[in-house]
């Protein structure tokens, strides 16, 4: 016996800061992994499809959306696989949501109530699960679900933040949050759970996962994504396959801009060069989004600065690697050029000079070590730690009396 365990999907969500072209591929690649998921759920045969909330982005859903969901599970229903869905946090049922008004397929069972409700079916299972009725459900409904000692496969479905798990920072809000030990309590044989996007085991003695996202909705949703198939042998999970459904993947990377780059072509081979490392072993099926950041030290920051330019490298880089969308971030510092700027005139001369003149950083070092920010009893010790600082942080601290620090104080 198989079945299907897949969550956050959010049909009906906008890519507003995405270009048109590339937020109309990421709605039609939220279609496509759900196409692709009944596709593997009818190959496999599976008994149903568990869906742990957040199927909408909100509860308002278009006419598009359910006319597709509608002959999307009608097409399950023609195979003979039920659907169990319950509400999450953004497609919360209450009483005027549209989500609980769609006419469902027979073959789809919905948990649109915030008390726990049991499905139980003659094959010898039985589903269990309870939703969100409004948007910000932060009660733990989950420890006061049933348990049973009768041999029947138990499965727990919820859409659900568990504090303790290691794959929660704490970060992603507390909608209806439990614990890995109030799951453990109910002795469920599968937990099949919804809300972080990110695939994987909430607890290594604990058959309870969340699937992720079905299809990557933004650029914290790196990696491959889909759901995962759960077979029970003997009333027991078996085993816990992950299945890729998804056609985009997200990538984030990293580049330490060389020092000695002083020109832009330079600078593009090496982010092509970085570029084509991170997407190598990708399907050339999946269409790639990657963001960039720029890091370093760079006589190229301020020109970088320029959206104008970088648009026009994004575009370029996204050409050449093959890439369906090139985001760079920039996070450099400019270089400040010691000897230019003694050769000034002005007040930048005086200001480079007067901080060069060891008589003058003497002073200033007299006048820091008055100070009570540096709590050194040591005489000796506190001196050279501030000359430590003012020796490594020279470029650093002309840049910013220059007014070229970009914030970096």
């Amino acid at each position: 016996m198989k079945f299907f365990h897949i969550s956050d999907i959010h049909f009906g969500k906008t890519y507003k800061n995405r270009l048109v072209e590339n937020s109309k591929i990421l709605i039609k690649a939220q279609r496509r992994a759900f196409e692709k998921m009944v596709r593997i759920a009818i190959a496999y045969q599976v008994e149903g499809v568990l869906i742990a909330g957040d199927l909408f982005h909100t509860n308002e859903v278009s006419i598009h959306d359910e006319r597709f969901i509608i002959n999307a599970f009608s097409e399950l229903n023609d195979a003979g696989i039920k659907v169990f869905y319950c509400s999450g946090n953004h497609d919360y049922t209450d009483s005027d949501s549209k989500v609980r008004q769609i006419k469902y397929p027979q073959n789809v069972h919905t948990f649109f109530n915030d008390v726990a409700q049991v499905f139980e079916d003659d094959k010898g299972y039985r589903v269990v699960s309870c939703g969100h009725n409004n948007k910000h459900e932060m009660r733990d409904l989950i420890s006061s679900f049933p348990c049973f000692s009768d041999g029947v496969v138990t499965i727990g479905l919820g859409h659900s933040m568990v504090s303790s798990s290691s794959l929660t920072d704490g970060s992603e809000g507390d909608y209806m949050a439990t614990s890995v030990e109030a799951l453990k309590a109910t002795s469920y044989d599968y937990w099949a759970l919804g809300h972080i996007h990110k695939a994987g085991q909430i607890d290594p003695f604990l058959p309870c996962y969340y699937s992720g996202s079905l299809s990557g909705i933004s650029s914290k949703e790196i990696g491959p994504k889909g759901g995962y198939l759960v077979e029970f042998v003997d009333g027991r999970v078996q085993d816990v396959e992950f299945v890729q459904c998804s056609e985009v993947t997200w990538i984030r990377a990293e580049i330490e801009v060389d020092r000695s780059i002083r020109e832009i072509d330079k600078l593009y081979d090496q982010l092509l060069k970085t570029i084509k490392k991170e997407t190598r072993g990708i399907n050339a099926n999946q269409s790639i989004f990657i963001i960039v950041t720029m890091k370093g030290t760079s006589c190229l920051a301020v020109a970088l600065e320029n959206e104008k330019l970088r648009s026009e490298i994004e575009s370029h880089l996204s050409e050449e690697s093959g890439c369906l969308s090139v985001e760079l971030r920039h996070a450099m510092k400019q270089v400040v050029d010691k000897e230019k700027i003694f050769q000034d005139e002005g007040l930048v001369k005086e200001i480079a000079q007067n901080f060069k003149d060891k008589e003058k950083r003497d002073l200033l070092l007299e006048v820091l070590m008055e100070e009570t920010l540096f709590d050194i009893e040591n005489t000796k010790d506190k001196r050279d730690y501030i000359e430590n600082i003012l020796e490594e942080n020279y470029e650093r601290i002309v840049s910013y009396l220059l007014g070229e620090d970009h914030g970096n104080k």
